[in-house]
């Protein structure tokens, strides 16, 4: 599981080590770090866009993608986005894979 906020900066991991990592090591990095090359312009297009109209296109649907390992070898991974609204009005993006 990884927790982004609407900068992408990961705020919360479980299960790191799926992809070779410490979760201290993601921590306050960028998500891109775990995103194909060639998928991360796709990837920012759509997120600014669900930030900023609010359109959900794929939160709850599985989707097959590759992720980069903490080696640098991708892994295909399924996974599936969903939402979460703070009190505070903040909003964060959940990513749970397998």
């Amino acid at each position: 599981m990884v927790k982004v906020n609407m900068n992408q900066e990961v705020v919360e991991v479980a299960g790191a080590d799926f992809l070779g990592y410490q979760e201290t090591e993601m921590l306050g990095q960028q998500l891109e770090m775990i995103i194909p090359d060639r998928h991360r312009a796709g990837h920012h297009g759509g997120f600014n866009n669900f930030h900023n109209t609010g359109i959900k296109k794929i939160l709850g649907t599985w989707l097959p993608l590759p992720a980069v390992t903490k080696s640098g070898e991708e892994k295909n991974v399924n996974l599936v986005l969903t939402e979460e609204k703070g009190e505070d009005g903040s909003r964060h993006i959940i990513a749970f894979m397998k």
